[in-house]
């Protein structure tokens, strides 16, 4: 699949690029070019600056909205993704929104990253399975850079909220897929 949105944070000359599935985030490569996007910035300015970076841009749904929120249009965006949701189901959405998660992923792979050295280069994909009650009962790990961010994302995602899916009008299991690539600009 190709990446559908952006993660842009400049660090040691490395852009880290995500692509956090349709489904996650239900950016999409045949939308039109007038949809709206979002961005997300970081809580703080880095050590030495004044300026809030941006850690992620271009999605097609506003980060800090709940599923419950966002426009039928960014719902049916997020739809998209799963290819076996009937019409009137819901699939597992973070709780509060996707905004978060990238931050604190982002922020991890940083603080992970010994001083001089760049982000190490790769994909990050994960699938949680999300219960009928909305809690994270595991995740698994298909690819990553390392160990250790492979272990801090699954923590990260094993600890957030998240809104149940929906199968016919009952809430369902179902998973939740995210993918992070840290590239090289």
């Amino acid at each position: 699949m190709k990446a559908d949105c952006e993660i842009v944070r400049r660090r040691g000359g490395v852009l880290l690029m995500a692509a956090a599935l349709a489904a996650a985030l239900g950016a999409r490569a045949d939308e039109p070019a007038a949809q709206e996007r979002f961005t997300v910035r970081q809580d703080a300015p880095s050590t030495g600056s004044q300026i809030k970076r941006e850690v992620v841009r271009n999605i097609a749904v506003p980060p800090e909205k709940a599923y419950g929120e966002l426009t039928p249009d960014q719902k049916s965006a997020v739809h998209a993704g799963y290819e076996s949701l009937a019409p009137g189901d819901e699939p597992p959405y973070p709780l509060y929104g996707v905004g978060r998660l990238f931050k604190a992923i982002s922020d991890g792979a940083d603080k992970l990253t010994p001083s001089g050295f760049s982000t190490p280069l790769g994909r990050l994909a994960l699938v949680v399975d999300i219960d009928a009650k909305g809690q994270a009962t595991s995740v698994s790990v298909l690819e990553a850079p390392t160990i250790e961010l492979a272990k801090f994302a699954a923590s990260v995602l094993m600890l957030e909220p998240y809104k149940a899916a929906i199968c016919t009008g009952r809430p369902c299991a179902m998973q939740y897929p995210f993918v992070l690539t840290f590239t090289r600009n």
